[in-house]
């Protein structure tokens, strides 16, 4: 293996250090961080430095190694990259470090490393800039690159790293996997000539198709977790690398192979990255996932009606009307539910349909249907605001659908080799057109300033695919839905205080940068299913509980264990009523106020606390099996939500020091928990039922 000596500069930021190291032989800089409560057991690597910014132009030479098409790692340009300075910036709020590359050609290569102080959590990003007399091809620019992995274990054990990664589809959204670096051929061969790389990624406008965007790291002898993050909404690719004995992960857009991305830079001209999100930590990879969510707290600061300190709760009707949202139906429904503790009435989707339209096939004219509202939208957003809740709506305004007008405006519409990209029943507006800048300002933001709309729920049903035409494909689509976080920050600016949902589909948009943007965001379209409390559980590790809506649909039919067991569920997140509210008993909505009663005492815990997770992964979500358990602290409540279901049951035994914790509340199945001298016992009674109790310190 060769060997190369190494020079080091470490910055701390709080509980995490920051290690760069240059290669004295070719001035290369690499990057590990790790817990400052382990740094004295940091080992001092040999190996070849693997840079901190993976960078190909256009006619690189690409790795040896047999990775040629697979990945960009280490191309030509990113080999002859050298060292040539870094500075530290420092203000109230931030630390930033900016690392300055050249390589063969001249070109400036930087990376950028910002901490929000306060947060456990380093930013990262890249930006390239020509330094050249002529246009150059970018066809990769990583957002992060990490290498030294793990720096506890020189050279790394086998069967000591693994990887952590959470898979999503339509309504099953957060599935944990994790195995041995192993289990992916990710180790030295008995000669390091072939390099192995694990890629995980999604094509498309919809960033959490397939994966999440982010993978979890283990250094499971010495208990050391890294998390990584991507905030990008559109293609995306982290990879896991090993040659020799570093593992090195890497992440940021979709490269030229991979997302059909890249771009022309222009003498003088340049680009930065999306940004990165990286922490590290002990305890547990859970524990370390959640880490990386709290740095959108400080987005939802900026929002003054985030509603993030008393979640308020949500009455979406979708689950009632199922696309067919009558005047005379929601006037129903809203005598009831201003009866209960409810603030938002949201009027989801088809209230721009007639009396036979479908809901999925009339998006893009954006016209206030006669048939369903004979005295138009204002009188009804008038009866809502005079019941003392704030009226919503339902748009999905990137898209039209096949039965609209809007449909053949081919003019102004998304194009791949220049015809309309279609998918399915809808078409996508080319959100970069000024046209349809203007014609959405007047036919969305003006509806919503007409009628008086104070939360908006932003849907998206379709993926783009690959991209549009541009310069590349992935530039098209980058382009495409950076248009579109443009046109969110100006209803923000248009319509001031007006709350905002992030939906696609349920969870196909739950990324930082749309997250930021946003109040909120539907956990899931995950209504009709027992799988609520899994993936309401799961996604824990990715958001913020405050910004995850999770829906409890309530039926004539339900028993009250089932009331119970949904309505619990939304314990773990934001509470977002729906269903046949209009035919439910007085038994049944005494449940549901019960369960909001209990819901209201979690305003602090769930913003403030941290969850752990207790029981394993059913072997499906159509009809899980065995027992969850997640329990949230901080340092004087806890929060224990215990869900049952099909058959299996574990039995959790947790220990709490009665002299120092009380029951405040309990909500559910009772008989399920059993008070014992040292603390709590968890144990199955029944199927799908579900128990909830909150602790205060003495």
């Amino acid at each position: 293996m060769i060997k190369e000596s190494r020079q080091y500069k470490t910055y701390t930021f709080d509980s995490i250090v920051a290690a760069y190291s240059i290669s004295e032989k070719s001035g290369a800089v690499g990057l590990v961080i790790y817990p400052k409560s382990r740094a004295h057991e940091v080992k001092i690597a040999e190996t070849p430095v693997d840079s901190l910014v993976q960078v190909t132009l256009a006619g690189d030479t690409a790795s040896k190694g047999f990775t040629n098409g697979w990945s960009m790692h280490n191309s030509e340009t990113t080999q002859t990259l050298t060292y040539l300075d870094q500075s530290v910036e420092e203000n109230q709020q931030q630390i930033s470090i900016t690392t300055q590359m050249q390589d063969a050609k001249g070109n400036l290569v930087t990376h950028l490393l910002t901490w929000h102080k306060g947060y456990p959590v380093l930013e990262m990003q890249s930006r390239f800039e020509n330094r050249t007399a002529t246009a150059v091809w970018l066809e990769n620019l990583s957002s992060f690159s990490m290498s030294q992995l793990s720096p506890f274990s020189v050279p790394n054990q086998p069967r000591t790293l693994s990887l952590t990664r959470f898979r999503s589809k339509w309504a099953m959204e957060g599935r944990l996997e994790r195995h041995y670096i192993e289990d992916y051929q990710l180790e030295p061969s008995w000669k390091p000539s072939g390099g192995s790389v694990e890629k995980i990624g999604q094509v498309g406008s919809m960033p959490v198709r397939g994966f999440f965007p982010y993978l979890g790291v283990a250094d499971e002898a010495h208990q050391v977790y890294w998390a990584f993050q991507l905030a990008i909404p559109t293609s995306w690719q982290i990879e896991a690398y090993r040659k020799q004995d570093d593992l090195i992960i890497t992440g940021g857009l979709a490269d030229y192979n991979y997302g059909h991305w890249r771009k022309s830079i222009l003498p003088g001209a340049s680009f930065t990255t999306p940004v990165a999100r990286v922490t590290v930590g002990t305890g547990s990879q859970e524990a370390v996932n959640q880490q990386l969510a709290t740095l959108t707290q400080a987005s939802l600061v900026q929002h003054p009606n985030s509603d993030a300190t008393e979640l308020p709760i949500v009455f979406n009707e979708f689950c009632t009307s199922w696309g067919t949202p009558r005047q005379a139906d929601l006037e129903q429904e809203l005598a009831i539910i201003k009866q209960h503790q409810v603030k938002y009435f949201v009027i989801d989707a088809g209230w721009y349909a007639d009396q036979e339209g479908s809901w999925e096939n009339k998006m893009g004219d954006w016209t206030v249907s006669e048939d369903l509202f004979p005295d138009g939208l204002a009188a009804l957003s008038k009866k809502v605001r005079q019941a003392g809740l704030i009226p919503g709506i339902w748009f999905e305004f990137e898209v039209v659908g096949k039965d609209s007008i809007a449909f053949n405006w081919v003019d102004h519409l998304v194009k791949k080799d220049g015809l309309p990209v279609t998918a399915g029943t809808r078409r996508f507006w080319d959100m970069t057109d000024p046209w349809v800048q203007d014609y959405l300002t007047q036919h969305v933001i003006q509806l919503l300033k007409d009628n008086d709309i104070g939360y908006l729920k932003i849907d998206y049903n379709e993926n783009i695919g690959v991209g549009c035409d541009d310069e590349s494909l992935g530039e098209g689509l980058r382009k495409q839905i950076l248009a579109t976080q443009a046109f969110i920050q100006k209803i923000r600016t248009m319509v001031p205080g007006i709350v905002i949902e992030n939906c696609s589909s349920g969870g196909h948009r739950l990324e930082p940068s749309m997250m930021a943007l946003t109040d909120m965001s539907s956990y899931s379209d995950a209504h009709e299913t027992w799988s609520i409390p899994i993936i309401a559980a799961t996604l824990q590790q990715h958001m913020l509980p405050v910004q995850a809506q999770i829906w409890a649909v309530l039926h004539q039919a339900d028993s009250i264990q089932q009331i119970q067991y949904v309505m619990s569920a939304t314990f773990l997140g934001r509470m977002c009523l729906s269903g046949d509210v209009i035919h439910l008993s007085q038994a049944q909505w005494q449940s549901v106020d019960d369960g909001i009663a209990f819901y209201q005492r979690l305003k602090t815990i769930l913003k403030k606390g941290q969850s752990t997770f207790y029981g394993r992964a059913p072997q499906t979500y159509g009809e899980p099996d065995g027992s969850q358990l997640v329990i949230r602290k901080t340092t004087d409540e806890q929060l224990l939500v215990f869900h049952n279901f099909k058959t299996d049951w574990q039995v959790f035994k947790i220990e709490i020091d009665w002299q120092k914790w009380q029951i405040d509340s309990q909500y559910g199945e009772m008989t399920q928990v059993q008070k014992t001298a040292t603390g709590l016992a968890f144990t199955g009674q029944k199927s799908y039922c579900a128990s909830a109790i909150y602790l205060v310190r003495r």
